[in-house]
């Protein structure tokens, strides 16, 4: 994510393909938080635990796979969904939730048999017919409709889950845990899944959602479109998108369909920062290894014009820096920003949320790759000029770890973080630093990680015991001077 300030968002200094297994969990992290006596009383947990975002997630299980079928031909906003999960259990079940906020639910099914549900805010208890043992693949079906109710955010000051413009076109930017607005679901970064898509539309209406397009036919009176995410994705990374939208084939590049999805009112004039996607994805691969998904491109939607985000393989940013709110090199950089979260983000994901400074520091790091590859200032000089900066916001936020829920995007996150990847880079070396990276991103791709994972690796990386730097750059309330350029 990008968070706009005063107009200015490049370098995040000035704001406040394979295809793995979907399990998700890594040795030092797992998706589900129960409490011994609702384990041994086989109730999963109502969430994971994350203490930056209380109510998000689910214990008990693992989903593997949603298959989401979306009615949205009712010009009021109101849609129609059929969700189909497919989890594996992790304990002992006799009850257990998904998450979804507001929406009428009327039928849930286990295994084919109807299944009591009731809810509590925004979990949705379900009892299957019989109990469900460690261990074994089940699926729940959930039928539900309503207009989705936005989740006001505390940290970005925004509403964010399944938007709707004046226009009536939606859109969706859900991180941290929005997508439960539209979602039955594990909604929580620490349990990712794979996602096909079939959304029903208007006629004349263009769908798009992550993933490859697999179908588009007429269905009825309207017309059926199926996107299909076969790399596992956590939630908050969805896209649904539907309206007067235009989908524009910009050709292959190095093996990855780049197209982007533009409001059919926007002007080819505005369009120019689109056209850099494929220098970008050379930029940023050059040095980070394979892009990781089978397609890159943007989403220009009419979405709020404070910030930008990364949804998996379409990354959404506000047209209105393309009309002039942004000028065009800004626009850009914000475009190779999100693009690099498909990385840092996207590909190996937060376990919980506090590691999110790994998402948003590598990619303030590749704004400054993105900004040395133009010749307009260096890593090195970026990073040392953004330093005392980010004495400052260490000593007013605190650790990069330990962000709380209000400042989970401050700037400590983003050219915060950032220093501490540059920091890194010149106390391993380049050499070791892009091993570092590969091992990164091949160990943990397609899995959710967490800080204390990447430290394990880059001490092994670096062949020694790296807990003092990390003491230093992560957890500490100063930071020390930038270490010498090599």
């Amino acid at each position: 994510m990008v968070a706009a300030c005063g107009g200015n968002d490049h370098g995040a200094a000035d704001r406040t393909a394979r295809r793995p297994a979907t399990t998700t969990t890594t040795s030092t992290s797992t998706t589900t938080t129960t409490t011994t006596a609702s384990a041994a009383a086989g109730i999963g947990a109502a969430d994971v635990g994350d203490p930056l975002s209380p109510g998000s997630g689910n214990g008990g299980f693992d989903v593997q796979h949603y298959e989401v079928s979306i009615d949205a031909t009712d010009p009021t906003g109101s849609i129609t969904v059929r969700n189909e999960v497919t989890a594996v259990a992790t304990q002992a079940l006799r009850r257990f939730d998904l998450d979804l906020a507001g929406m009428e639910v009327t039928s849930v099914t286990v295994d084919g048999r109807p299944a009591q549900h009731s809810r509590v805010d925004a979990e949705l208890q379900i009892t299957p017919e019989a109990p469900l043992a460690e261990g074994a693949t089940f699926t729940v079906v959930v039928d539900y409709h309503g207009v989705p109710d936005p989740v006001l955010d505390g940290s970005l000051g925004e509403e964010i889950g399944w938007l709707r413009s004046a226009a009536g076109d939606t859109y969706v930017v859900s991180e941290p845990d929005g997508a439960k607005s539209f979602l039955a679901s594990s909604d929580h970064p620490s349990d990712k899944a794979t996602f096909t898509f079939h959304l029903r539309v208007r006629t004349g209406t263009t769908a798009v959602a992550n993933g490859e397009l697999k179908e588009q036919r007429p269905d009825g009176d309207a017309t059926m479109w199926t996107w299909a995410a076969a790399e596992p994705m956590a939630t908050y990374l969805v896209q649904v998108a539907i309206g007067a939208y235009e989908v524009v084939d910009a050709g292959v590049h190095d093996g990855v369909d780049v197209r982007h999805v533009v409001l059919k009112s926007l002007p080819g004039t505005d369009r120019r920062p689109l056209d850099a996607t494929a220098e970008i994805l050379s930029t940023l691969s050059s040095r980070f290894g394979r892009y990781p998904f089978p397609n890159a491109g943007v989403l220009v939607a009419d979405s709020p014009d404070t910030f930008a985000l990364e949804t998996q393989g379409l990354v959404i940013l506000p047209s209105s820096w393309f009309r002039g709110r942004m000028p065009d090199d800004e626009t850009v950089t914000v475009i190779a920003h999100e693009l690099a979260h498909q990385w840092f983000g996207d590909w190996v994901t937060p376990a919980r949320w506090s590691d999110i400074w790994l998402n948003e520091g590598f990619a303030t790091w590749a704004e400054w790759l993105w900004s040395e590859h133009l010749g307009q200032g260096t890593i090195v000089e970026r990073a040392d000029a953004t330093h005392p900066s980010a004495v400052r916001w260490r000593r007013q936020f605190g650790p990069v770890t330990s962000p709380n829920a209000l400042s989970l995007f401050s700037p400590n996150q983003y050219g915060g973080a950032g220093v501490v990847v540059e920091a890194l880079r010149r106390t391993l070396g380049d050499q070791r630093f892009d091993r570092l990276l590969h091992e990164w991103l091949t160990r943990f791709g397609g899995k959710s990680a967490t800080t204390a994972d990447f430290e394990a690796l880059a001490s092994e990386v670096a062949g020694k015991d790296l807990t003092t730097f990390f003491d230093a750059w992560l957890r500490s309330t100063d930071l020390p001077p930038m270490p010498p350029a090599r």
